[in-house]
């Protein structure tokens, strides 16, 4: 089995290698040759020699041939062991020619000799009694090219065929396999292309692999340049050197000059240079004025420290930069009903009809016509519909008493935009020019 990335393909272990006179079956770690009868050995190569075991002759001598045998019979008997009894004058019944021979009787047919007939053999075959093929492969009849195996055919005596070499083919192995064409670039791995030669094939492998089909990463930290005591890893056509912390540069070729007691920098971080094999540091012992840059909002004042910097902020801002705006309301604290608003680094609560006080916490026993409400700075009664007076921008308060900071006092908008206090005049938007 061959194991190409993620995908098994079987492996013919008969395509290189040659059973001369059998048949070649696969077997998991190899092959086997099952050889016709007449052969053996590891390729059926060897001729057994029949006459070496029991005379398979009854009456008669065993001969042995290539591949097979025949039997000399005495006089009297035919048969391909002679085990028939034959009288003169029956030269010719039964047929004493084997494969098919052409019996024909001779002389008088009252001769006791066994030679008063004659086999008229069949292609491919001869002897007295047609018993022996004609070997084509050797007598010069029959040729394979290019490295091919001539293998006569013992079983009806047609051709010889031609076993090929791996990568050759046709009647005569006079064809070139292409198997880059066959495969459709399934034998070459990892990118490689794949080349077809005469009788064979060459993957062109891309960097980094290696092998009869570029199936190896090469390993490139075997002859790695990495400083000793550093490790290395492998990579395609590359690798990387992993340095020791007191070692810097790609081959952790140089000293970390930043590394222990070598650390120039007191109140900072050093940088090494690998590619120079030095470094850039300051002291860091020189304060930098953050203020400089104004980080605080909504008029915020910076003060700088030693190393660092804080903003104090306006009334009604918090956080670090003065960008939250505080809101007193979230807390809840205008009691008996009353309706608390948020002003810049303040609140107030706008009492019922009947409550006084911060927030509202004083009941004062008085009752007033709604319409009665002298409402302030434009506003406007609404009897029954409302108790307290519907207040114009930027008022507000039972009776529009209290006016609100408008937000674009502080305006941050850049690049000639205008700056528009929102509905609850406690925000702002920026209002773009037109282009």
């Amino acid at each position: 089995m061959k194991i190409s990335g993620n995908v098994c393909s079987k492996v013919d272990y008969c395509n290189s290698n040659i059973c001369y006179n059998g048949e070649c079956v696969n077997q998991p770690h190899g092959n086997k040759c099952v050889c016709q009868s007449g052969w053996q050995g590891p390729d059926c190569r060897e001729d057994v020699d029949e006459c070496k075991s029991d005379n398979p002759c009854v009456n008669g001598q065993c001969i042995n041939s290539v591949g097979s045998f025949y039997c000399l019979c005495l006089p009297g008997h035919v048969g391909k062991y002679c085990e028939k009894k034959h009288l003169p004058e029956q030269q010719c019944t039964p047929n004493p020619c084997l494969n098919e021979g052409k019996c024909e009787s001779i002389g008088n047919g009252k001769s006791t000799t066994s030679n008063n007939f004659k086999c008229t053999c069949k292609e491919g075959f001869k002897g007295p009694l047609c018993e022996r093929i004609e070997d084509k492969c050797t007598d010069g009849s029959f040729h394979c090219f290019n490295g091919g195996i001539c293998i006569n055919n013992l079983t009806d005596n047609s051709s010889p065929a031609c076993k090929c070499p791996a990568g050759l083919t046709g009647p005569l192995c006079e064809q070139d396999i292409d198997e880059c064409e066959i495969y459709s670039g399934g034998l070459c791995e990892n990118g490689a292309t794949c080349r077809n030669t005469w009788g064979s094939y060459d993957c062109m492998c891309v960097g980094g692999f290696e092998g009869r089909h570029c199936e190896v990463n090469i390993d490139n930290c075997k002859d790695a340049l990495c400083h000793s005591g550093s490790a290395c890893v492998d990579g395609i056509a590359r690798y990387e050197c992993i340095c020791t912390p007191d070692r810097i540069g790609e081959l952790c070729e140089f000293e970390n000059p930043c590394f222990g007691n070598n650390n120039k920098c007191m109140h900072g971080q050093c940088f090494p240079e690998p590619e120079a094999g030095n470094y850039t540091w300051e002291n860091c012992d020189e304060d930098v004025n953050e203020c400089d840059s104004n980080p605080c909002f909504k008029q915020g004042t910076c003060v700088n420290t030693q190393g660092s910097f804080f903003c104090e902020c306006q009334p009604g801002y918090t956080d670090p930069l003065c960008m939250t705006l505080i809101r007193y309301c979230d807390t809840n604290p205008c009691q008996n009903g009353a309706t608390c608003f948020d002003d810049l680094g303040t609140y107030h609560c706008s009492c019922l009809i009947g409550y006084s006080g911060k927030h509202c916490e004083v009941h004062s026993y008085h009752t007033t016509n709604n319409c009665d409400l002298p409402c302030q700075n434009g506003g406007i009664c609404r009897s029954p519909l409302s108790d307290k007076c519907e207040c114009l921008p930027p008022f507000e308060g039972t009776v529009c008493e209290f006016e609100k900071p408008n937000p674009c006092e502080s305006n941050n908008c850049g690049n000639g935009s205008v700056c528009v206090p929102n509905k609850d005049y406690l925000s702002y938007f920026c209002q773009c020019p037109k282009t």
